[in-house]
């Protein structure tokens, strides 16, 4: 987890609409998982069921950045992971407090863009 001060406080990269500034306390990585079988789906079910655990709790959320996945998933499951946050969200009325950053790395600064566009229309918070 991570523990974010009010200096440190300013993203890289953030909404263009905010629904919040991002504000100090603890954030934290959510693993992707995956759904059983081999078939390499996304299981948007236990990550929401993770995303509503967290929430409960008053931490903050980053998606599909820290924990070494982001580079795995293609650009429709990084979407989709922020879609279902925000959507989790939303119906624990909890939309407008509870951050979302979300991991926008790429092989290039070109896809960095498109997947920062990506991430703002889903709904993260800052990239």
């Amino acid at each position: 987890m991570l523990q974010f001060y009010p200096q440190l406080t300013t993203p890289i990269a953030m909404s263009t609409t905010p629904s919040h500034i991002l504000r100090p306390g603890v954030y934290a990585p959510i693993l992707t998982p995956y759904k059983d079988g081999g078939t390499n789906e996304v299981d948007l079910d236990a990550f929401s069921r993770s995303v509503a655990r967290l929430a409960q709790a008053d931490v903050g959320m980053i998606l599909a950045g820290t924990l070494g996945e982001g580079p795995l998933l293609d650009r429709e499951e990084r979407s989709s992971l922020a879609r279902c946050a925000k959507s989790t969200l939303r119906d624990l009325q909890l939309d407008t407090k509870i951050p979302l950053i979300m991991g926008v790395m790429g092989a290039s600064v070109r896809e960095c863009v498109i997947l920062s566009k990506d991430a703002n229309a889903a709904g993260a918070d800052a990239m």
